[in-house]
């Protein structure tokens, strides 16, 4: 007899799929069944974060590491866009908005939504030897945060930290399971400090990914229905072992008119970069690329 609470997983997706037509059924019933998140790469090297792969026409678009420089990249954001960040913000939620509007973080895109997933995974041309794929995991078997932790006293709580130091102070807590100031410690002081009278559901789940939920105050985030993993490193590919080591994924193996017929039904289920992007600047480049999209959907009807 299982134990009280635990949830029995009674459908699972399969390793590859060759046609969109099977893989959208299972995607919804996988969803119903399972509390799961869903990112969709199109290539491996797009489970490491976008700070360690950034590409520029600086560098004739080859890539570029930047991990070296999160804290001044953030600092440096933090300082020109605070007039143009709204409502009030947690230090995570600021680190949310520069990912989503192209600053390079350690932050890495997740969705609760399959099929943004799905759209993410195949809106462009995978990478040489590499595939169309979704990786999924269950978001209760991991740690996950409405905000930062760090240093929490009342004076914190009052009155905030400096931004950089806050999360400086954050990221040194899930980078050492040694740290005195580990998120399982800063989550329970919270709760001591306020007494009870908010409660919180963040949890911590001991050498499990660390997911932020984002307060959704970003369009995008709320498009995207979006939610980010926080690797507790940026050395070498240790970000992208870890999603490996975590999570599942389910390969598409796709031919080019499949793809693109797949595209064109994500696109009239309303998932498409003009809905997932709702930004001026975003809402041009997606007319041009429906006016694109739709030369290369007719070469397969000659």
């Amino acid at each position: 007899m299982n134990p009280k609470n635990t949830k029995v997983v009674t459908f699972d997706l399969e390793h590859e799929y060759k046609t969109s037509r099977k893989l959208i059924n299972d995607l919804i019933r996988f969803s119903r069944e399972n509390k799961a998140v869903f990112r969709g790469v199109s290539s491996v090297d797009q489970l490491n974060p976008v700070i360690k792969r950034v590409r520029s026409h600086i560098t004739n678009w080859k890539k570029s590491d930047l991990s070296k420089f999160e804290y001044d990249l953030l600092n440096d954001f933090k300082r020109n866009a605070s007039s143009m960040l709204n409502g009030f913000l947690d230090t995570l939620d600021i680190v949310a908005y520069a990912q989503h509007f192209g600053l390079p973080t350690r932050f890495i895109d997740w969705s609760r939504d399959p099929f943004v997933a799905l759209y993410f995974s195949i809106s462009k041309s995978k990478e040489v030897n590499d595939d169309y794929r979704i990786y999924y995991t269950h978001i209760d078997q991991h740690t996950l945060i409405s905000k930062s932790y760090s240093g929490v006293t009342h004076f914190n709580l009052n009155n905030g930290n400096d931004f950089i130091v806050d999360y400086f102070d954050f990221i040194r807590s899930i980078e050492s399971e040694e740290s005195n100031n580990t998120l399982q410690t800063a989550i329970n002081d919270r709760e001591i400090i306020l007494e009870g009278k908010v409660t919180t559901t963040d949890v911590y789940r001991r050498n499990r990914l660390v997911f932020f939920d984002s307060n959704a105050s970003n369009p995008r985030i709320i498009a995207q229905k979006g939610l980010f993993s926080i690797p507790t490193s940026l050395k070498g590919n240790e970000a992208s072992k870890e999603i490996e080591r975590n999570c599942k994924y389910v390969t598409l193996s796709f031919s080019d008119e499949e793809r693109i017929q797949t595209l064109d039904f994500l696109e009239n289920m309303n998932y498409s970069a003009l809905r997932l992007f709702p930004d001026i600047q975003n809402i041009a480049a997606s007319i041009t690329d429906k006016f694109v999209f739709n030369e290369v959907k007719n070469r397969f009807k000659d």
